[in-house]
């Protein structure tokens, strides 16, 4: 055993990772399983849910179509693809059968290797993101390495550690990802207060073998958990479980390749022989983000109209609003500052509360520009309205710099209605906590103004109410400079001390010093 574990040792290391000859053709059965709130938890806090997924069965063709040194290009095509679906209507995994576009598709994509590792993905250029991201979860099954040994891998979890470790049998090889980290400009937008944000948890695991003669895959299970917790109620959360296993079933060595010098010869190559454009994306999965309840529509005002009657308020709190207002949200996003106009019409009264509450949660200056139209700061009749968009877009996380200005821009100009007035100026300073936890540098100067308006604000109030006011403003804005001001007049005692220190209970623990 312990001789062919050394002579399997030399082969791999005199040949590296390239296993696959060239112009040989490899036949894999593939199968894959993705289940929601499935499986056992990482963790016993989380009882696991009824089933809820889909599985996709294929026969996929590898082919080795050129090669360079230690470079490959692997031909991976996909084809006879059958979709299953389970409902969740009890704990068991059974699968049913669906009817699918993918039945007739064959998806056929290129990976580049160089030494084992993935340097390029190409795909056809009018691949759909769903497509687009079934391959690229095959393609990664294909960047391995034969030997023990830990390295940095891009694949559809993003920037990786993959650490490797041979078994004793020689030809089995177990796989291990960790500190997986996206690598694509997140669209999302995220809280930035951890207690309020989503706490993640990821094991991943590829079991390798490998033909008795050389390195090809002979079999493979990759097995994957994803858990998410939000952080401040851990009972709410979900579990993603994926499955995946490859079996060879035959292999040939009648398949065409193509010379080039290097790898953009190659690839100009097959364009040319499979007609098709070939661009190369990256192997990390691609955000699809269309909301189901959209309703095939992203028109915000057919949106409204369609959806009117789960926005009303005696809806508030039930399922049904819930997916209908994050469809909205979604959808305003997408949207003019005219398209948003349209829909804050008189016709729209009663909802009127719910649609600003969705432009705040949108967080995009077309919609804050819509409702600045809109609305009148100085006019009596609009306050309970402003007060309420202004709440709700205090909340906010990801508020774009120049939403802040606009608001900064509007206080220092002066309101003369007192409640909005108070209500811009608490918004002001949360929304500027919020920027400055995106970028202080790049948003310092507008930050230092806002926190001179405050502090020099509350010097020149002129009655109590103001104090309170410009105090609680300071705890909204958490800038750590005016601790010692706050501390001062907590010193002082008073009506105002109890505001002072209510207002440093509301900074972050790291901004405290000894």
């Amino acid at each position: 055993m312990w001789v062919s574990g050394i002579l399997f040792s030399v082969f791999v290391f005199s040949g590296g990772t390239r296993s696959y000859e060239l112009g040989g053709v490899y036949k894999y059965a593939y199968d894959a399983s993705v289940l929601v709130n499935g499986v056992e938890s990482l963790q016993d806090s989380l009882q696991p849910g009824k089933p809820v997924g889909f599985r996709v069965e294929s026969e996929l063709k590898v082919s080795n179509v050129w090669e360079l040194g230690r470079e490959v290009l692997l031909e991976i095509l996909g084809t006879n693809f059958q979709v299953f679906t389970s409902t969740g209507k009890d704990q068991s995994y059974n699968f049913i059968k669906i009817r699918s576009n993918l039945e007739k598709a064959k998806l056929r994509t290129f990976l580049h290797l160089n030494d084992g590792i993935a340097v390029g993905a190409y795909m056809d250029k009018s691949l759909q993101p769903v497509s687009a991201n079934v391959a690229r979860g095959v393609m990664s099954l294909f960047q391995y390495a034969a030997f023990s040994e830990k390295r940095e891998e891009v694949d559809v979890s993003g920037r990786c550690i993959a650490a490797y470790v041979r078994q004793n049998t020689g030809n089995h090889v177990t796989k291990q990802k960790s500190n997986c980290k996206t690598m694509r400009a997140n669209s999302g937008y995220e809280r930035s207060q951890k207690i309020f944000g989503i706490e993640k948890q990821q094991k991943s695991t590829v079991d390798y073998k490998f033909t008795g003669d050389g390195l090809v895959i002979d079999s493979l299970k990759a097995v994957e958990t994803q858990r998410m917790e939000v952080a401040i109620r851990r009972q709410v959360g979900a579990q993603i479980y994926s499955n995946q296993t490859l079996v060879l079933k035959e292999s040939l060595s009648e398949g065409k390749t193509v010379k080039g010098s290097d790898v953009s010869v190659a690839i100009a190559a097959l364009e040319s022989r499979h007609k098709m454009k070939l661009v190369n994306r990256e192997l990390e999965v691609e955000e699809v983000t269309r909301n189901s309840f959209l309703a095939g529509t992203t028109n915000l005002k057919k949106y409204v109209s369609s959806k009117k009657k789960y926005l009303t308020p005696k809806k508030v709190g039930q399922h049904e609003a819930a997916a209908v207002f994050l469809g909205l949200v979604e959808v305003i996003r997408s949207s003019s500052k005219e398209q948003i106009k349209s829909i804050l019409k008189d016709k729209n009264s009663e909802i009127l509360p719910q649609l600003l509450d969705g432009i705040a949660a949108a967080q995009t200056f077309e919609g804050h520009s819509a409702v600045m139209n809109f609305l009148d700061l100085n006019k009596e009749d609009d306050v309970h309205l402003i007060e309420r968009y202004l709440m709700v877009l205090s909340l906010a996380t990801n508020v774009p710099e120049t939403i802040v200005e606009d608001l900064f821009k509007r206080a220092k100009h002066g309101v003369k209605v007192v409640k909005a007035a108070k209500s811009l100026d608490l918004c002001l300073a949360a929304v500027a906590h919020a920027l400055s936890t995106k970028s202080k540098t790049e948003n310092a100067k507008v930050l230092k103004e806002i926190e001179s308006y405050i502090t020099s604000k509350l010097k020149n109030c002129k009655n109590d109410e103001c104090q309170v006011t410009q105090l609680r403003c300071l705890g909204n804005l958490k800038s750590d400079t005016t601790l010692p001001q706050l501390l001062d007049i907590v010193q002082q005692g008073g009506k105002l001390s109890a505001v002072a220190l209510q207002s440093i209970k509301a900074f972050p623990i790291e901004k405290y010093s000894h």
